[in-house]
């Protein structure tokens, strides 16, 4: 047993050590393995508020519990963990549960929460077997559930932060390791750093404070052009479109624009004629419905496509009726005016083949919506 929780444990200990012979052997990995032989792995899962399984590497501000789960280990006779966390972003961590609560032969020696250097704060806990052949843990991931703890995470709204940049194991062999069989010797464990120089025997465990899980992915893709619309319906269009942006739903099932991670609206492409409409956005797995609408306030006829939500989308086509500057659906003298205004000052938004000439060929293009009625027929980019 390592010395640094030892006074908080050494009633449990003493009691282990008179009720069982104790030989100093070298570990003996056919007890304290199974058959495979694989690393024991020490690692965190997170649930969110409504139970459901969230991703450690994006957590948004919000209470998680985190299970310290540990695989790989065919019994378990003494496990401590000593961990130090950032309290400016965990700003709250307490330990609700442990395996000496649902396993009659486990204890548990203790948890302690002290400062640490640098501001942190490390929390350590013992856990003891009561049987000198260790307690059989579950040797299948998702592995043994060693605590449960409450969580709280504050971070700037609309981001996510890693769990482990700010939550972190120990790597001190004698601040986190753990035993398989007392039989093994008293000293002999598997610890996270085998590097360091000890007097008793080290065996390699691995951890993963925040691991890459096989949750369903948060976000989708979708990627395609935005074209100016060449009929009424909305079905059909040849140019790529300039100047347009992405909106989706919010929590109060508002749209509100995407925006990129520098804060700025994503519009389609304007560099060079090649690009003209392409785009590509992020957004999150579920979203049924993306609007597509001008930059300018009052440019075109917004519209609403739909999606599945649950895969990458390539290669969509969607028009889009610009030449109704005011978004009426019918076209009017109104509309008459904004274009002729805009045809004059060489605004891209009525450059409706993308020349980046403004001439007869434009107004050709605007003259076909005249004094008609225009809408959109559904279109699913999926």
């Amino acid at each position: 047993m390592k010395k640094s929780f030892s006074k908080f444990f050494v009633a449990l200990i003493i009691g282990i050590l008179i009720a069982v012979s104790l030989p100093v052997s070298a570990f003996a990995a056919e007890d304290g393995l199974r058959e495979e032989a694989v690393v024991p792995y020490l690692y965190c899962a997170f649930y969110d508020s409504t139970e459901a399984e969230v991703d450690g590497n994006r957590l948004p501000a919000g209470t998680y519990r985190v299970e310290v789960r540990l695989d790989g280990m065919a019994s378990l006779s003494v496990l401590q963990y000593t961990a130090e966390y950032d309290p400016s972003v965990v700003t709250s961590l307490s330990t609700e549960e442990t395996i000496a609560d649902n396993v009659s032969d486990m204890s548990l020696g203790g948890i302690k929460v002290t400062d640490a250097d640098g501001g942190m704060k490390r929390v350590v806990i013992v856990l003891a077997s009561t049987d000198e052949t260790g307690t059989v843990a579950e040797t299948d991931h998702p592995g043994t559930l060693i605590a449960t703890l409450n969580v709280t995470i504050a971070c700037a709204e609309g981001s996510t932060i890693d769990f482990q940049d700010y939550f972190r194991f120990v790597t001190d062999p004698d601040l986190t390791f753990a035993e398989a069989d007392y039989h093994n010797g008293i000293e002999d464990a598997y610890v996270l750093d085998t590097t360091v120089e000890t007097s008793y025997e080290k065996y390699e465990m691995t951890a993963d404070e925040s691991p890459e899980n096989e949750l369903e992915p948060d976000t989708i893709t979708v990627s395609g052009t935005v074209v100016w619309s060449t009929v009424q319906d909305g079905s059909m269009g040849t140019y790529g479109a300039r100047g347009i942006k992405f909106q989706i739903k919010d929590e109060n099932d508002v749209f509100v624009d995407i925006t990129d991670e520098q804060g700025n609206l994503i519009t389609t492409a304007d560099d060079f004629k090649a690009n003209y409409g392409k785009f590509t956005i992020t957004i999150p797995t579920g979203t049924t419905e993306i609007k597509v609408l001008a930059v300018e306030d009052k440019v075109g006829l917004p519209r609403t496509v739909t999606l599945s939500g649950e895969a990458d989308i390539t290669d969509a086509v969607i028009p889009y009726h610009v030449c109704d500057y005011n978004a009426s659906g019918t076209m009017n003298v109104t509309d008459d005016g904004a274009f002729s205004r805009r045809f004059k000052a060489k605004n891209f938004y009525a450059d409706l083949n993308n020349s980046d000439t403004y001439n007869v060929t434009d107004e050709g293009a605007f003259d076909r919506f005249s004094s008609k009625t225009i809408s959109y027929a559904d279109l699913s980019l999926d």
